[in-house]
This record gives structure tokens, C-alpha cells and sequence, in this order.
């Protein structure tokens, strides 16, 4: 058997969480510290819930691809264009991007071989991993044919790879 809890101090923060979670007394009833206490601790609470909540989706924008105006607008208006059409010219328009990303990457390393070497040999594993991950989704599709989930995922991968190349030449 375990050692029974030992009761919080007064001002701890159990202590105070649990004065938070109580109802507020009604008017006349405890006191005005209790009151402002309480109130205190369930805005302290709201914001301990909320802000790992916000700091992901932080993260989560921040980690978004970033694609061209011109395929978000081809994307978001009717018309013509299937969803495959926007994709297929977005996914041409990261491929040049990731690939003068990586140009630029290298000349800027021509003075440091060993980091030129690295990233060579970091950009040829990322190679065979998104041509891999892009052949396991057009092998889960079950489609003979093209997969338009496979499409998008060399997308994504394009996109996220370019962005990372580009963040590595900022200062």
C-alpha cells in the first residue's frame, strides 16, 4: 500500500485549481478573496487548455506547404480546370522551384565541402524517400493508372523539401 496523499498548502497550486473548479459563492456568501480567486484560477485553467492548443496550430501553419498563388486560385475558382489539372502544373512549378533551391544551396556551400557533401547526400536520400512514400500511396490506391493522391503527395513532399532548401540560404 502507498503513503496517503499529504493535504496541499494553502496556496498551492492544487489547492487554488481546486477553489477554481468550485462554484462561486453567491452574493454575501465567502469572501471576496475567494471570489477573486476563483475567477482567477478558471482564467489561469482556460489558458493552461487553450494555449498548447493554439501553439500547435501555430506549428501546424507555419509547417503548411507553401503553394503558389496560382494554384491556390486555380483550386478555389470554378471553371474549367480539374483539381488533377491544377495539381499537375503546381507540382511542375515546386519541381523548378525545389530544383534552383538546391542550385543555390550548392553554390553558396562551394567554399565548405563537407556541408556540400552532406547536403548531396541528404537531397539523393530525400530523393529515394519521396519516390518511395509516392509509390507506397499509388500502390495503396489500387488504381492501374495514375493515382491523384500519389500526385499529391509528390506535391506535398516537393513543396515542404523547396520550402526547407530555401529556409537553409536564409541568414
Amino acid at each position: 500500500m502507498g503513503r496517503p496523499a499529504e493535504p496541499a498548502a494553502p496556496n498551492s497550486i492544487v489547492t487554488r485549481a481546486a477553489r477554481a473548479s468550485t462554484p462561486l459563492a453567491a452574493p454575501g456568501g465567502g469572501n471576496q478573496e475567494e471570489q477573486v480567486m476563483g475567477r482567477t484560477g478558471m482564467i489561469i485553467a482556460a489558458l493552461l487548455i487553450v494555449a498548447p492548443v493554439s501553439a500547435t496550430a501555430a506549428t501546424k501553419a507555419a509547417d503548411a506547404p507553401r503553394y503558389s498563388p496560382k494554384y491556390v486560385r486555380c483550386l478555389a475558382e470554378p471553371g474549367d480546370q480539374e483539381p488533377v489539372d491544377c495539381a499537375l502544373v503546381e507540382c511542375d512549378f515546386q519541381d523548378r522551384r525545389l530544383n534552383r533551391a538546391y542550385k543555390a544551396a550548392l553554390a553558396d556551400l562551394a567554399k565548405k565541402p563537407a556541408a556540400k557533401a552532406a547536403l548531396i547526400k541528404a537531397q539523393r536520400a530525400w530523393l529515394v524517400f519521396r519516390n518511395a512514400d509516392v509509390d507506397a500511396v499509388k500502390a495503396l490506391s489500387g488504381s492501374p493508372g495514375p493515382s491523384f493522391d500519389a500526385l499529391i503527395r509528390e506535391l506535398e513532399h516537393t513543396t515542404r523539401r523547396a520550402q526547407e532548401l530555401e529556409d537553409m540560404l536564409k541568414p
